[in-house]
């Protein structure tokens, strides 16, 4: 990566570190790791990715301008034809430099937390005190490494057309 915009939380739909690192061997090599660092239940942190390097964690982009509601009438309408269309925003986002867009997989770094989805609840399950604590205490080295503040830290669900409740409940909503 040549510059670190933003920090993306993410859980991992998977109940173990190991199940996760298993999804991990099971990709193809082109996509590479999905993230840069894993925290267990137990609040044990692995990185997983270099720091420089491009890991495949974001997705496609939501617009900034939509999501957090600050373009004019004339934007809006602008994005109309590709508002449905997931692919085609992405592209139109990616034109943009941060901050006018969210952080994409080539200038984040990407956090999972270990955490089961609960399909009855739709909602992931809540993290646990360690695995708080060490988000904490990693999202803050990283906000110090990379000269990054709160507004730089997002949830994945917010930002990706992944499950909306994705990242919720990490400390930093």
């Amino acid at each position: 990566m040549e510059a670190v915009n933003g920090i993306v939380l993410h859980q991992t739909s998977s109940g173990t570190a190991e199940d996760t690192f298993n999804a991990y061997r099971g990709r193809p090599k082109n996509e590479g790791t999905g993230s840069h660092f894993l925290i267990d239940r137990n609040g044990q942190i692995y990185q997983t990715a270099s720091l420089d390097q491009v890991a495949w964690h974001v997705g496609r982009l939501r617009s900034r301008e939509t999501e957090v509601k600050t373009c004019s009438k004339k934007e809006y309408d602008q994005n109309g034809p590709v508002v449905n269309n997931p692919e085609a925003m992405h592209r139109k986002e990616m034109l943009k430099e941060y901050p006018s867009r969210f952080p994409s997989n080539k200038d984040s770094v990407g956090i999972e937390v270990v955490a089961k989805f609960d399909e009855k609840r739709n909602e992931f399950e809540r993290p646990t005190e360690d695995q708080l604590r060490s988000i904490h205490s990693l999202i803050e080295a990283l906000k110090e490494k990379f000269s990054l503040t709160g507004k730089d830290v997002y949830r994945h669900g917010g930002i990706s057309y992944k499950e909306v409740s994705e990242g919720c409940g990490l400390g930093y909503d």
